[in-house]
């Protein structure tokens, strides 16, 4: 059933943005002291930068690495090689998500809070699911197709650097993590 397992894997990676969205690499749930800069460009740099993230371990980690045979390792590496380049991103912008939740907590509750991330991991494997179906238009998963994407990812074709519009602000995001000392 590959729909089943699809979904299964959509909603492990859901569950590990909702996880690391919540908990500071310390243990804590911190309340910011004051708003984070909120906008609809960081949010959107924020959603596309995860949504790569989730896309490519899903894909790529969670499914063509599943096919069996020699290419499993060939997928991993270039999901590796992806998340060494593109993993200083995506922390940052989980940590941007984060700290929206934690204002959001501090100011409306935590009930507003779980409504938040609920709405958000919603949004998120949606994203990821029309990612996935530009690579699995059929929505097999075959060597054909992971050879297919695992050959854009190599290339860089798929680097969050390469999205002019997010990009920069992606590196902003990642300036003000490092300011701050975390991920």
């Amino acid at each position: 059933m590959p729909g089943y397992h699809r979904c299964r894997g959509l909603i492990h990676l859901a569950a590990a943005v909702a996880i690391l969205t919540a908990v500071r690499v310390d243990g804590s749930v911190a309340a910011p002291a004051s708003a984070p800069n909120i906008t609809e460009q960081r949010n959107a740099a924020a959603g596309f930068a995860i949504t790569m993230w989730m896309a490519k371990i899903d894909a790529l980690g969670d499914h063509c690495a599943k096919l069996g045979g020699p290419p499993d390792d060939e997928f991993m590496h270039v999901l590796k090689e992806w998340q060494d380049l593109n993993t200083p991103y995506v922390n940052a912008a989980l940590e941007y998500m984060a700290d929206i939740e934690d204002f959001i907590s501090a100011q409306q509750g935590e009930a507003a809070r779980k409504a938040f991330r609920a709405a958000r991991k919603a949004e998120f494997v949606a994203s990821t699911r029309k990612t996935e179906a530009v690579w699995f238009p059929d929505g097999l998963v075959d060597e054909a197709s992971c050879r297919h994407m695992a050959t854009f990812v190599a290339n860089g074709s798929l680097d969050v650097d390469q999205n002019t519009e997010f990009f920069p602000i992606l590196q902003t995001l990642k300036a003000e993590s490092d300011r701050k000392g975390t991920p």
